[in-house]
């Protein structure tokens, strides 16, 4: 059996109609399963799903899980929580105004903020759960082989190291068997 070094990373990207999906997976040596997703939050309702995929191929690892969903049909329609922004604005302004700061409200520092953004409360897409489940099967295939050659080499590289100690050592073997009588008292 060829030993897997416990780091590696993977790359997949699928095309579905006008989505792309793009999911990476990268792995640390951890003595547990520790699982770290990065995604967009309406991917949410899929986390159960891709941990599962993971679960059933990995036992231990940190593996740091980054998945995007791009394109015109990528997932439910994202909504600015006007009344939020709004508040932002305000209470941006208002506070300004009472210490004497100049400026305005800068709206890429308030899309930012955790709430500004929603989506529409819908079921998740079966569909897009199927293809980030196979996406992620594909990643864990190549984040396997990629972990199985590095593996090899770092054990060819041990074995090397090994060699080249044993050589040493019958080199220092045959210097002490002649050395020996030498120092006998004759």
């Amino acid at each position: 059996m060829t030993p897997h070094s416990m780091t590696g990373y993977a790359r997949v990207r699928k095309l579905d109609g006008d989505r792309e999906i793009a999911i990476s997976v990268k792995s640390l040596n951890h003595r547990g399963l520790d699982l770290h997703f990065r995604m967009a939050p309406e991917l949410d309702p899929f986390e159960n799903a891709l941990r599962n995929a993971v679960k059933r191929r990995i036992l231990r690892g940190s593996l740091q899980i980054q998945v995007r969903v791009a394109g015109q049909d990528a997932v439910a329609p994202v909504t600015v929580n006007q009344q939020f922004v709004d508040a932002y604005i305000a209470a941006y302004r208002r506070v300004a105004a009472q210490h004497g700061f100049p400026g305005e409200p800068d709206l890429n520092a308030a899309f930012r903020i955790s709430g500004v953004f929603e989506t529409a409360d819908q079921e998740p897409d079966p569909e897009l759960e199927r293809l980030l489940v196979e996406a992620l099967d594909e990643a864990l295939e190549l984040l396997d082989q990629f972990r199985e050659r590095e593996g090899g080499e770092t054990a060819a590289d041990m074995r090397a190291r090994n060699a080249t100690v044993l050589e040493c050592t019958r080199g220092m073997e045959a210097l002490r068997s002649r050395a020996v009588p030498e120092f006998q008292p004759g």
